[in-house]
């Protein structure tokens, strides 16, 4: 019978290859993981978060930052189980009370905040979402723009290959991470593809096309904040918009002006922080 490439990798090299095969095939880390210690954020980068929530199943919680030219890195990871929204809101406060532009020394300002859209389905026992919940704790969440359904797997991991690539600009790939995200580093190589439950079902039965849903937290994670956008490349002196027209942002940040942005009537509120930050955000109608 024919070997497959990663079978082949195994018997002729020793490299650990899950069974299924690899997802990511073109992540490597000798080109995409960078030395936490020669990166910096500056003050025209914007930084934005990303989670994928979970109870038993971890909370994943990823940090980026998106320079002008679209460069991005991810720099910073928190990911655990049974830990409640209040006490995740209450840790992603407290870290990045401690960001400061290298450049300006000015406190980093979090641009916009993306995550699964399974968090706008509303809990049974409390009548409210996960989403509602995070902004009960000053936490605001844009899910709107992420992809959902069937083909939404699909979707994000084909953007995520193609920042895999390099940069036409700079020559290097337009995705990297730091070296401290080696939670992610590891979930990334052992992503791997569903299997069948016997090599009986595998001989009469296609591959199947979904990865496999374990140790996926931080992947996830990333791959709702690739799927967000097609380009995140940007001009530091664009036009911008109201704040209310970017859901989760941290205003009087520059944000491209696009003419043909859907004005939908939506229930904006405003807020404002114990840190002296404000903005609006999309009320949830489950709070």
């Amino acid at each position: 019978a024919s070997l497959s490439e990663d079978d082949r990798q195994a018997r002729k090299q020793g490299n650990f290859v899950q069974s299924g095969g690899k997802v990511l095939k073109n992540f490597r880390p000798a080109i995409h993981e960078i030395d936490m210690g020669k990166f910096q954020l500056n003050h025209d980068m914007r930084i934005f978060t990303s989670v994928d929530g979970g109870w038993v199943h971890p909370t994943a919680w990823l940090w980026h930052a998106v320079t002008p030219d679209g460069q991005i890195t991810t720099f910073f990871e928190m990911r655990e189980s049974y830990t409640t929204i209040k006490g995740w809101s209450e840790r992603v406060k407290a870290y990045e009370n401690t960001l400061k532009y290298a450049d300006t020394g000015e406190r980093v300002r979090i641009y916009m905040r993306v995550g699964d859209p399974a968090l706008r389905q509303t809990r049974a026992n409390t009548g409210v979402s996960d989403i509602g919940e995070y902004a009960r704790n000053g936490i605001y969440l844009a899910v709107d723009g992420v992809p959902a359904g069937p083909n939404s797997v699909d979707v994000g991991l084909k953007k995520l290959d193609e920042y895999f690539q390099p940069n036409p600009k700079t020559g290097i790939p337009t995705w990297r991470y730091t070296s401290n995200c080696y939670q992610l580093r590891d979930e990334m190589l052992k992503y791997h593809w569903e299997t069948w439950a016997n090599k009986k079902l595998e001989m009469k039965n296609a591959a199947k096309t979904k990865p496999h849903k374990v140790n996926d937290d931080l992947v996830d994670s990333l791959r709702y904040f690739i799927s967000t956008m097609p380009d995140l490349s940007f001009e530091v002196s664009s036009r911008t918009t109201e704040a209310t027209d970017r859901l989760g942002a941290i205003p009087d940040i520059p944000v491209p002006f696009i003419d043909s942005y859907p004005r939908e009537e939506k229930d904006y509120r405003e807020f404002s922080s114990m840190e002296g930050d404000s903005g609006y955000y999309l009320q949830d109608s489950s709070i």
